[in-house]
């Protein structure tokens, strides 16, 4: 039985050089995996858990099912809004002066 050292800096021990921690390569790779899932097989067999259906809904096959979803599907959590042709969304923003009669009437003096 070896023993080895505690602590320290050791020869080989660490991440090497270069390793980012990436599982893929490429984004063109990630699209590949992501075509290769089928959306609609995975909804249809969760439509099927939660009639009542097929399995247990605390199945691990739900947990895996709602995953494979997460990373085909978009997120809708954020949502860009633009304006007309893709541009900022104009803002305007008008102020008036009411004559004290006017804020009497209104109930605000």
């Amino acid at each position: 039985m070896t023993v080895m050292p505690r602590g320290g800096a050791r020869a080989g021990a660490g991440r090497r050089k270069g390793h980012t921690g990436r599982t893929f390569e490429s984004p063109e790779q990630i699209q590949r995996f992501r075509a290769r899932i089928q959306t609609n097989q995975i909804i249809k067999h969760l439509n099927q858990i939660a009639a009542g259906e097929l399995d247990d809904p605390k199945s691990p096959v739900v947990t895996a099912g709602l995953g494979l979803l997460k990373k085909v599907l978009p997120d809708l959590a954020t949502v860009e809004h633009t304006g007309k042709d893709g541009g900022a969304i104009e803002h305007s923003v008008g102020l008036a002066w009411m004559t004290e009669a006017e804020a009497k009437n209104r109930g605000w003096a």
